[in-house]
Order: C-alpha cells, then sequence, then structure tokens
C-alpha cells in the first residue's frame, strides 16, 4: 500500500488534494498541514501494507500503539 491509498483508507482524502495541488503548482505547504502530512507518513512507515493494524488505526481515530503491541 503505498502512501496515498493509506491517506484513502484513513479518510484523508484532503490532504490528499492539498499535496497534489501544491506538488502541481510546486509552492510550499503550511507548516500544520506538512507536519500533518510528516505525522502521517510515519504511520505509513510503520504500519503501511498491514491491514488489520490499518484497521486498528482507523477504528482508534488514529493512534495505534498500544493495539499494535497485542498483535505482537
Amino acid at each position: 500500500m503505498d502512501f496515498e491509498e493509506f491517506l484513502i483508507a484513513i479518510k484523508e482524502n484532503n490532504l490528499i488534494k492539498e499535496i497534489k495541488t501544491h506538488y502541481m503548482n510546486n509552492t510550499k505547504i503550511i507548516e500544520s498541514i506538512h507536519n500533518k502530512a510528516l505525522d502521517l507518513y510515519k504511520n505509513h512507515l510503520c504500519i503501511g501494507i498491514m491491514s488489520e493494524v490499518i484497521k486498528i488505526f482507523i477504528n482508534n481515530d488514529k493512534t495505534w500503539v498500544e493495539d499494535i503491541s497485542k498483535l505482537q
């Protein structure tokens, strides 16, 4: 699962649009949106292709650290 697919799975479609708009226009994203994207990217790196973990992430309001330890 790539980062865009991850964002779609967690219903961050507006963030996708924001990233694409700034990419196409070669403009800087405001810091708060950039930080949100980076935080989500870090989550994606940790749970990226593990669909069960993504379900936990989504169902727990995008928090996951405690629940991942239960799967291990």
